[in-house]
């Protein structure tokens, strides 16, 4: 059965605490997800993302989530000052999935991006340009993950998938593309990420990345400039709610961004009001709205 989408107001698009009343893992037995898939699989996409959504909620509440949807999943929290991870894992399949934009900040975070774009680079081990404060985000946790994946590895050998959505999205890119560098990376899914780093950083990513978009998820546009690329295989939600693989619309997207930054202002004075129509490049962003079109596209 579909899904439909919640009123695009702040109450309802929040990530956590849920408002808007959603079930995570429905009818998983009928899909069951393909951990070995070779190619950007739209089943592993969905399990992937109601990882990443569910990964806004405290460690209790995952395990408790797992557990009653009668999912058997081994849950390992990782946190930091501002970050937030977990690996599940499933059956057959383990998975790093990083938690989006501090949730009581989730919104004002988001406008900050779209209104100043103030990311400034670093770079990285190899020498290519990546986001400064996304790498200081990962580098709170990345040791205690890193040591902790290394021995799951060799205790319990499984494919590993690494995801996120939003900040989560461009956590995990970086993550896979450390973690690469030494062992092998079956995937990496990322939903409405910003981008993360340069051409060359992109390209020094070894395995599969995939990131889906909304259409018009304004934060996909960010940061702008010639500087920031998208790494991976695009899949685009377009306006009707259809997945297209291989779609390409980030120009259309850049124009949306200088439209929103002209609104930030207004858009700060109203972002706590919770019944407040958020407009719809912001809207698109949440985490919800890719939840609830990647089931109906199964």
């Amino acid at each position: 059965m579909r899904k439909t989408l919640p009123p695009e107001t702040i109450e309802a698009l929040r990530p956590w605490p849920l408002t808007t009343p959603y079930s995570f893992f429905d009818k998983w037995r009928d899909h069951p997800p393909h951990p070995e898939a070779k190619s950007f699989h739209s089943v592993n996409a969905w399990w992937l993302n109601e990882l990443s959504f569910l990964s806004y909620a405290p460690p209790a509440f995952v395990k408790k989530t797992l557990l009653d949807v009668g999912l058997q999943a081994d849950v390992e929290a990782f946190s930091g000052p501002s970050t937030q991870c977990y690996t599940v894992t499933l059956p057959g399949w383990r998975v790093l999935t990083f938690r989006g934009t501090q949730v009581d900040r989730f919104w004002d975070s988001l406008l900050d991006w779209v209104s100043d774009f103030r990311i400034l680079p670093v770079k990285d081990v190899q020498g290519h340009w990546v986001d400064r404060g996304f790498t200081a985000a990962l580098d709170q946790v990345w040791v205690k993950v890193e040591a902790y994946l290394a021995a799951a590895n060799d205790s319990s050998p499984l494919p590993l998938a690494f995801t996120g959505h939003s900040l989560g999205g461009a956590l995990a890119t970086i993550a896979a593309s450390r973690y690469a560098g030494t062992r092998h990376l079956e995937a990496c899914y990322t939903f409405g990420s910003p981008r993360v780093g340069d051409r060359g950083f992109g390209r020094s990513v070894v395995g599969p990345v995939y990131r889906v978009k909304n259409s018009h998820d304004i934060v996909t546009a960010l940061p702008v400039g010639v500087l920031y690329a998208h790494v991976g295989e695009v899949g685009v939600i377009d306006d009707e709610g259809l997945l297209q693989i291989g779609s390409k619309d980030e120009k259309e997207i850049l124009s949306l961004a200088s439209a929103v930054k002209s609104l930030a202002t207004e858009l700060k004075l109203r972002v706590h009001d919770p019944q407040w129509l958020v407009p719809r490049p912001i809207a698109r962003h949440a985490p919800i709205n890719y939840a609830v079109h990647l089931w109906n596209n199964l």
